[in-house]
């Protein structure tokens, strides 16, 4: 059961204030043009993986690429459910690829994928996941996607997560390897519009246990105003902040 004036999982994200209120125009037009494409045989199977994959990879500065079978959902929000997938490393790290998941499930609210409004995933869940966490010292990391607009407002943004077995290795430049394994990882919006993320996993075979907040939501949008707390614990140490 949704809260009041909050969506539910499968809805627009309708809950994003601002100028991105509901622009019923612009998923029409999608959904118009995507209805013809099927009818007139322009969109195969083939066809919308790979007009997919290059128009996340722009919206993330990032090459993203479905080596299993992919399927789509057309609505708003577009579900879009794949398995191999691969993330690209941006150019400056040392191996190309980033990370690899068994399976992705992705909701795409159809209101941000027209002009410099920041794309919104309003739910992401991914299985299986392997890869790394490296940073460089230009201070470059890359788990920063998209291109930061002047005003620090981002491109790119993720409502929802949800993760599902996950191994990486963290890497930073001044100090040594780690191996981070994940259990579970939940990020959701709360009552409040602000971020909440929950992670149960191990650090160097050490258990973590975290959580924390961040927003308000439209805050993160606009790159002002950010609230942020968060607790953790790591084997025996505490972190509060």
């Amino acid at each position: 059961m949704p809260r009041n004036n909050q969506p539910c999982r499968d809805s627009p994200a309708s809950s994003i204030r601002g100028p991105l209120v509901k622009r019923p125009l612009i998923v029409l037009v999608v959904l118009f043009v995507a209805l013809a494409g099927v009818r007139f045989g322009l969109l195969t199977d083939a066809n919308i993986v790979r007009v997919t994959e290059n128009w996340l990879s722009t919206k993330m500065d990032r090459r993203i690429h479905v080596d299993g079978e992919a399927s789509i959902v057309w609505g708003n929000p577009l579900r879009i459910r794949a398995s191999s997938v691969e993330l690209a490393n941006p150019p400056w790290a040392k191996n190309p690829l980033m990370a690899r998941a068994a399976s992705v499930e992705a909701a795409v609210d159809l209101t941000t994928i027209a002009g410099d409004q920041p794309l919104i995933i309003t739910e992401l869940i991914i299985k299986d996941l392997t890869g790394e966490l490296v940073s460089n010292e230009a201070g470059q990391a890359n788990w920063e996607f998209g291109r930061p607009d002047s005003d620090g407002s981002t491109n790119f943004l993720i409502q929802e997560i949800e993760l599902k077995a996950g191994a990486l290795d963290v890497r930073r430049y001044d100090f040594q390897p780690v191996d981070f394994n994940i259990e579970t990882l939940r990020q959701v919006e709360n009552a409040e519009g602000l971020l909440q993320t929950t992670l149960v996993g191990s650090y160097n075979k050490r258990p973590v246990d975290a959580s924390g907040l961040i927003g308000p939501f439209n805050n993160i949008l606009n790159g002002e105003n950010i609230r942020l707390a968060l607790s953790a614990s790591i084997g025996t140490l505490k972190i509060d902040g």
